[in-house]
């Protein structure tokens, strides 16, 4: 058994002994009563769910008043307590109390419901979390400050595995305040179905909008951008739930596709992609043009530039992009847990941004703009990027033959040719590295700059020696444009 193996099966086991003295995984009822919480928020509707130590029968006061004109009593008394108010007016502000029993009622609080297509949404989006550490308790603080209208989790909401006292402690009781104004839209996480989910699917009330009518996976509405929660928490994602994800997301008509799951596609960080999911998601992922993919588990910030085809598209533009050719992948798993260094990958030159530091992420969505806002635990902004669905997209310009955009032909040049072409390196500029314009890179390309460069031969085709565009030439793999974009 390779050491990989070892290291993976020591772990479990310590996870396992870590968890075994804490309680059984499953579906108990807690030991407590828990502060109310907001679940499936949409723009007309809200759960809002709360649990008790004993039966108890919940009253729920609400109204969009702080006077709390209307009233709602459960039948029958019970543990888990789930409300849901209907016909709500979009992007309105609501107010509400619940009280179990004869107990004290909980604090009054107050939400706002989802806008309408046509406004703008901002979202706010965590991993990785679930440690009860001072960089946890201070990322829910910047979230906090934020404001969200809603608030996404990449997964690993409690360590070592997701039973309830650990997500008392170390979700509810950090995020308490949070949730009871700012619905929570997770998905799982491996620690969170390490030994059981049970927990994770008794705590949170989904859309389960999917044939098995399983809440692990599901999708919604925010604005004007529709996002696809997917379940990959044991490294993998079942035939049937990528058959579902094909057809939700060629079923949606908002501007916005956005994906986000626990594993990772694309990464640098210590775990690196996870090679099983990228199989079965990508090719979902490019057939429906999703535009932004969203992950954690690997305790980083990371930002792709725009990729398909395994190629870097239209990165001269970034960071701000104007219909980019590709799909954007972040990585977000700096919610708490130790962070973790840099580690190359083979689809390292696909990173734009990385920084091993604990943050939460942001987006702001309109019609026709996405930004997004990586901030640190100082309030700094540790990436900031746009894509832009309308505008006029930025004309590429390169030099034939300058494979390796450093501005000038080299011996460099043929050398970066002939290491993508027989060494598996990073694709070159493809428009540069096309010395003849023949439409493929292959060996003629890196002998005909040979040529050039010491025997006297013919030079590159145009575009040379001055920089400009070809009609054909997009600036697939190119990093910048000569024209003086990125």
């Amino acid at each position: 058994m390779g050491s990989w193996r070892w290291s993976k099966t020591l772990n479990c086991l310590i996870l396992a002994a870590s968890a075994q003295n804490l309680a059984a995984p499953g579906d108990a009822a807690p030991p407590y009563d828990r502060r109310p919480y907001l679940q499936s928020l949409s723009s007309t509707s809200v759960l809002i769910v709360s649990q008790s130590e004993g039966e108890a029968s919940a009253r729920l006061r609400w109204g969009p008043a702080p006077a709390l004109e209307h009233e709602m009593v459960e039948a029958a008394p019970a543990q888990d307590h789930v409300f849901k108010l209907e016909g709500l007016e979009p992007g309105a502000s609501y107010h509400y109390q619940v009280r179990h029993g004869d107990l004290e009622p909980f604090p009054a609080a107050s939400f706002r419901t989802l806008p309408r297509a046509g406004s703008e949404v901002r979202i706010a989006v965590i991993g990785d979390s679930g440690t009860g550490s001072e960089a946890q308790l201070k990322v829910a603080k910047l979230l906090l400050d934020q404001h969200p209208d809603l608030l996404l989790h990449n997964g690993d909401l409690a360590y070592p595995a997701g039973i309830p006292e650990i997500y008392q402690k170390v979700f509810f009781e950090v995020y308490g305040d949070l949730l009871a104004s700012t619905c929570i839209y997770p998905v799982l996480g491996n620690h969170d179905c390490f030994l059981s989910s049970g927990a994770w699917r008794a705590i949170f009330h989904l859309p389960a909008d999917n044939p098995a009518g399983d809440e692990s996976y599901y999708s919604f509405d925010a604005g004007d951008a529709h996002f696809a929660a997917v379940n990959s928490c044991d490294y993998s994602v079942p035939e049937e739930e990528v058959e579902w994800l094909e057809r939700d997301l060629g079923a949606s008509s908002r501007p916005w596709k956005i994906v986000y799951l626990h594993h990772t596609i694309y990464s640098n960080g210590s775990h690196g992609g996870t090679l099983s999911v990228r199989k079965a998601l990508l090719p979902v992922l490019e057939r429906q043009r999703a535009d932004l993919v969203m992950t954690g588990h690997d305790h980083v910030y990371e930002r792709s530039y725009p990729i398909a085809a395994g190629l870097v598209r239209d990165a001269f533009q970034d960071p701000d992009y104007v219909l980019p050719a590709g799909t954007v992948y972040v990585v977000s798993g700096g919610g708490g847990a130790a962070t973790y260094p840099y580690n190359a990958s083979p689809d390292a030159h696909m990173s734009a941004v990385f920084r091993s530091k604990h943050h939460a992420f942001f987006l702001r969505i309109a019609a026709d703009r996405l930004e997004g806002t990586a901030i640190g635990l100082d309030g700094a902004a540790l990436d900031r990027f746009i894509i832009r669905k309308s505008g006029r997209k930025p004309k590429f310009s390169f030099q034939r033959g300058d494979a390796n955009e450093d501005g000038e032909l080299g011996l460099s040049d043929p050398i970066a040719i002939l290491l993508y072409l027989f060494r598996g390196a990073a694709p070159p500029c493809l428009a540069a590295a096309d010395v003849d314009a023949s439409g493929e890179i292959l060996i003629d390309d890196a002998i005909a700059l040979l040529i050039y460069l010491y025997l006297g031969g013919l030079p590159p085709a145009s575009p040379f020696p001055a920089c400009g565009g070809a009609d054909r030439d997009d600036g697939t793999g190119c990093m910048r444009s000569c024209g003086g974009q990125g």
